[in-house]
Parts: C-alpha cells; sequence; structure tokens
C-alpha cells in the first residue's frame, strides 16, 4: 500500500470508489486549502476505501513554494495519514520532491492558482507546468484545481487561460469559478469566510471531490 500526500468533500454513492482501493493521494494547496475548502476536500478524500492521503496547504503559495520550502506568514494546514493535524501561522513550505522521494503518490491534486494573480504570465506558464510535468512525468496522475469565483472576477479568464497552455496538457482540470459564487457582501473578496461564504467553499469542495472521484 502507497503511502503519500494531499489536500481536500462529499461522498456520492454512484462513484465508482473501488478504482481507489490501495491507493494514495497527495494534495498541495494555498490558503483555501489552509481553510474550510480544504479541510472539507481532505475529509472527504479520507472516507475513499484504502486511500491513504495527506494534505499541504500554505497560505499565499504558489507552486514554487513547493519547490524551494517557502516559509508561509499567514498560515498553513498539514494533515498526515493518521489524520494528525498540524497548524500554525508561520512555517517553511514542504518540498514535493520530498514527497516523491519518499513515495509516488498514485494521485496528486493541486489548489493553486489564485496566487498567481500578481505574476507575470511567463512567470505562471514556467511555474505551473513545471509542477504539473514534474508530477505526470513520475508516474502521479495530476488533478488541478483552478480559480474560485472572487468579488474582482476580471482577473480570472488571465489565469484560466494561461492555465490551459501550461497546465491542461497534463493534468484533468477542474474549474471551479463554473461551481462557486463569491457573496457580495462580507470577507476580504478573495477568501470564503462567513456563513455564505463557508457555505459556498462546502459546495466548491463537494463539486471538486465529485469530479474527482468520477
Amino acid at each position: 500500500m502507497k503511502i503519500s500526500l494531499v489536500l481536500t468533500a462529499y461522498l456520492g454513492a454512484f462513484h465508482p470508489l473501488s478504482s481507489f482501493a490501495d491507493s494514495s493521494v497527495l494534495f498541495i494547496g494555498d490558503s483555501h486549502s489552509v481553510t474550510t475548502f480544504g479541510r472539507r476536500l481532505d475529509k472527504n478524500l479520507r472516507t475513499l476505501p484504502d486511500m491513504n492521503v495527506q494534505t499541504v496547504a500554505s497560505c499565499g503559495a504558489v507552486a514554487r513554494y513547493f519547490w524551494v520550502g517557502t516559509n508561509t506568514r499567514c498560515g498553513y494546514f498539514f494533515r498526515d495519514i493518521n489524520g494528525e493535524i498540524s497548524r500554525g501561522t508561520r512555517g517553511p513550505t514542504p518540498k514535493i520532491t520530498d514527497f516523491f522521494r519518499k513515495q509516488i503518490p498514485d494521485h496528486t491534486i493541486v489548489q493553486l492558482s489564485g496566487n498567481y494573480s500578481g505574476y507575470s504570465d511567463d512567470f505562471i506558464l514556467k511555474d505551473t507546468e513545471k509542477t504539473a510535468k514534474f508530477i505526470t512525468e513520475n508516474g502521479s496522475k495530476c488533478f488541478w484545481i483552478g480559480p474560485a469565483d472572487s468579488r474582482d472576477r476580471s482577473r480570472i479568464p488571465r489565469l484560466k487561460r494561461l492555465l490551459e497552455i501550461s497546465v491542461a496538457p497534463y493534468c484533468d482540470m477542474f474549474w471551479s469559478d463554473s461551481v462557486t459564487k463569491y457573496p457580495e457582501t462580507g470577507g476580504d473578496g478573495i477568501h470564503y469566510s462567513g456563513p455564505e461564504g463557508m457555505k459556498q467553499a462546502k459546495i466548491w469542495a463537494e463539486k471538486a471531490f465529485e469530479s474527482f472521484v468520477k
């Protein structure tokens, strides 16, 4: 039985769960995965029979964080295959290469996209393609979760266009903006907080999980 890592939602009886038996998943993500979305997705992944799940979420992260071990200053959420949770405000981001060196996961879920808004097109293309290519060339099946809806919706088309170029050739894509609606009031415009925001985050996690297992 392989041991590895992950991040993520709801278990529907119609899903072919037997295909995930005796398997492993690595889920890496940013602040959305540190909070409600990631914790719900992680919880539901652990309902899959004989699935070894490990979650590694680092606030503020883009893929590069998981290559060089960049310190997060706004929060992290880790959960190992035994369900043990580690959380805090500051700390290094675990390196994806360390996980793959120890044991290549059968599946790798990546929830990294929204934090790329302030980066150049060239950086985004190279950073995301490098990661998607590394995952698949090492024999892990890649599932990439795109940007969720936010109050500033103008940034989403650019991120999706770039991910289509850099990631879609390697990974199954899940377009989060199609299943999320950011509340018109409350929150910071990006993170899903408060009653309405948390409700959306849970819906998002459930839909992502459904897409992953089908």
